[in-house]
């Protein structure tokens, strides 16, 4: 099923992780350390590795483990997700780079990063 990369309400308010989606609670990636960096980088390694898809940061799991609270993310956290600032820390851990775009859209008055990983064309990425 491809993914409708217009439609961030959608991909924000789906509420059910896949291969391709996953869900992240608000961060500002500065502040998550190398360690959180590199969880981030594995993510979007294996999205890479497969058949690519989108990362979304914002929305935290309900008491049942649902990605469906809507919480956003503060506009330092958003300015956190600049990709000239995330590129070059997650292409120093992935060799070779992964090819993503983040965007950072405005959904019900809420800011959002979401994170859209092409899938890699030739060779695993490690």
């Amino acid at each position: 099923m491809a993914e409708n990369t217009d439609n961030f309400e959608e991909l924000i308010k789906r509420g059910v992780e896949s291969d391709v989606l996953d869900y992240k609670g608000p961060m500002d990636f500065r502040a998550i350390g190398r360690a959180g960096q590199a969880k981030i980088a594995r993510h979007m390694a294996a999205l890479a590795n497969t058949n690519g898809g989108h990362i979304v940061i914002g929305v935290s799991e309900d008491a049942g483990g649902h990605p469906s609270v809507y919480t956003g993310l503060t506009a330092a956290e958003a300015h956190s997700f600049d990709p000239s600032s995330v590129g070059p820390v997650i292409n120093h851990m992935i060799e070779p780079p992964i090819d993503f775009v983040i965007e950072r859209p405005l959904v019900d008055g809420k800011r959002y990063a979401i994170i859209k990983v092409r899938p890699f064309a030739a060779m695993p990425h490690v």
